[in-house]
């Protein structure tokens, strides 16, 4: 829901943001808790700005990709319209939502830089 070089830019459902199951409303609650915390966190240390670091973000993406390759919608042509032109699916999260809820209920802080 972060992207290197985008401070303060939270995209809760963006790509790869659709999980496998589970309600719309329930997912929409937990992505705005993961963005609340990582905010009250940096008010809390009196940042202006909160930017996902370029190495945690490039190790999600790797772990995430081979997570896809092992769904069928994440085989051309099973995936149909869920694949993009870059061979992706740009919708779902591979993860099963107990690991995506774990994902969401305890961001990373490590993971971003606070200024």
């Amino acid at each position: 829901m972060s992207y290197p070089d985008f401070p303060n830019f939270f995209s809760c459902y963006g790509p790869n943001s659709h999980p496998r199951s589970g309600a719309f409303h329930i997912w929409t609650e937990m992505w705005a808790c993961y963005v609340s915390s990582l905010i009250v966190t940096s008010l809390n240390r009196c940042a202006q700005s909160i930017t996902v670091r370029r190495d945690p973000f490039e190790v999600f993406n790797e772990a995430m990709d081979k997570r896809i390759d092992s769904l069928v919608w994440g085989v051309a042509p099973s995936g149909g319209y869920y694949i993009s032109a870059t061979g992706r699916p740009g919708v779902h999260m591979p993860y099963r939502a107990e690991e995506y809820y774990d994902f969401l209920l305890n961001p990373k802080v490590t993971d971003y830089v606070f200024d």
